[in-house]
């Protein structure tokens, strides 16, 4: 006959109600931990302890594990549970001897109520001895009245036997009332002693899996900083390594420099200003805008190129000067003399003309002597105008009070406002006459294209 019961949960649960014994629970997997505790489970001493209850085996991946698992926490596996009532009273794991599991088995396993048998056959007879009891004073009921004043011997032997029944039956009532409270007294510390049980068996469990899992967290903590150290290491080399090869790098460029001094190329700069060419193609752009295209020698002088813009040009005659760009750069007058080459206009180049107003500020400021003699005109100039001017307006201021003192009365004098004009005065005679302050009114005679100021050029270009 086999230990474990053959049948579903259900049919298990069935079973242990009717025999009012344990269900106890084996969950085992295929892990060497669950035959260490099949082992302990097939001693005979657990065997005998286990033999009166239904013991049921799950595996932990069938089923009914499954099923058993939604009534009861599985924590582990493989795992032991001790059930009374419904309730996980123990448990045992492969770590637990055989005299503890059947330590907690007699724990855990029921107590007959043979105390409470043992009270109540008692009762019976007193019930039984007190039935006639009440037929003997029906009797004496039925008698004459003269009966009733005397008590006969029966009676009195009835009264002490109710008595003491009576007094059996308080006795026994308090027996069992003082039983059963001893029961529930029993009862409520097997209960508490099962509760702490459970709870030991549960903080455990709960104890074995933190170990478990410090222990994991601290070894794969330990394994990062072993990867980190590493990576650190390989990185302080690949540094050390790195400078290594760059102070080699460099101490090869210095020999090879040394080696190869003499034979460095002439740089580029030099070759470009070594190469000479012998034309020089210029686009001239004119005055209005259109271009003008010629080729000339890379000897002719910014002179020559003038006087064939002077000879060619189709925008008219207006007095210009020449400029380049890229980068913009204004020619002098000494800089005439110097050929397209001297000047970097070859191989080809663009010459702008601009027109200017002023002829003697026609060019800037150049350096050497031509330069400096064309800014010296150019102040000469200037002084003299100066003081022409302001000769000329002394002069005329003079005159023309001379002239405004002497005219009649009612006449209109030179520069005048004409109010006083008569009606009579003929048309040469009213119209107005302008003093001259400067020759510059003599060069200009409209007021609009006037450019300059007692002599001196508003042309600052």
């Amino acid at each position: 006959m086999t230990l474990w019961f053959q049948g579903s949960i259900p049919e298990a649960v069935a079973s242990v109600n009717a025999k009012q014994c344990l269900f106890i629970v084996f969950l085992q997997d295929e892990s060497p931990r669950s035959t260490q505790l099949q082992e302990a489970l097939d001693t005979p001493q657990v065997q005998q302890a286990m033999q009166p209850h239904v013991c049921l085996q799950l595996a932990h991946a069938s089923d009914n594990a499954t099923l058993f698992g939604q009534i009861y926490p599985v924590q582990r596996v493989p795992i032991v549970y001790i059930i009374h009532q419904g309730t996980i009273k123990g448990a045992a794991i492969e770590t637990t001897a055989p005299d503890d599991i059947v330590a907690a088995i007699d724990r855990v396993a029921p107590v007959s109520d043979a105390s409470n048998a043992s009270v109540v056959p008692p009762a019976a007879p007193a019930a039984a001895s007190e039935a006639p009891a009440p037929s003997q004073p029906a009797s004496t009921s039925l008698t004459s009245p003269l009966a009733s004043s005397t008590t006969p011997p029966s009676e009195t032997m009835d009264d002490d036997k109710r008595a003491k029944l009576k007094k059996k039956m308080e006795d026994a009532r308090a027996q069992r009332a003082q039983a059963e409270k001893e029961d529930a007294k029993r009862r409520e510390l097997k209960r508490r002693e099962e509760g702490k049980q459970a709870q030991l068996t549960k903080d455990h469990l709960e104890s074995e899996q933190n170990k478990r899992h410090f222990a994991k967290i601290r070894s794969e903590k330990q394994a990062d900083e072993a990867q980190r150290r590493k990576i650190k290491e390989q990185i302080a080399r690949d540094r050390e390594e790195q400078k290594k090869q760059l102070a080699r790098d460099r101490e090869n460029q210095k020999k090879q420099r040394t080696l190869h001094q003499p034979d460095t190329p002439t740089p580029m700069t030099n070759q470009a200003a070594s190469r000479s060419y012998d034309e020089c193609h210029l686009n001239i752009r004119q005055t209005d805008g259109s271009n003008l295209r010629q080729k000339f020698k890379s000897v002719d002088t910014l002179e020559q190129v003038r006087n064939w813009i002077d000879a060619n040009r189709t925008d008219g005659d207006q007095p210009f000067k020449l400029l380049a760009q890229f980068p913009t750069r204004h020619f002098t007058v000494g800089e005439e003399s110097h050929s397209l080459q001297a000047l970097d206009l070859v191989p080809s180049s663009t010459i702008i003309m601009k027109e200017i107003r002023n002829v003697a500020s026609a060019y800037q400021q150049g350096g050497g002597a031509a330069g400096y003699t064309g800014t010296l005109l150019n102040y000469t100039y200037s002084a003299g105008s100066l003081v022409y001017n302001t000769v000329a307006g002394i002069v005329g201021g003079v005159l023309g009070a001379v002239t405004a003192s002497a005219a009649p009365q009612g006449s209109s004098t030179v520069g005048g406002n004409g109010n006083d004009a008569t009606t009579d005065a003929s048309p040469a005679d009213r119209i107005p006459s302008r003093q001259i302050h400067g020759i510059s009114q003599l060069r200009h005679d409209n007021d609009d294209q006037r450019n300059t100021y007692n002599g001196n050029s508003l042309n600052q270009e």
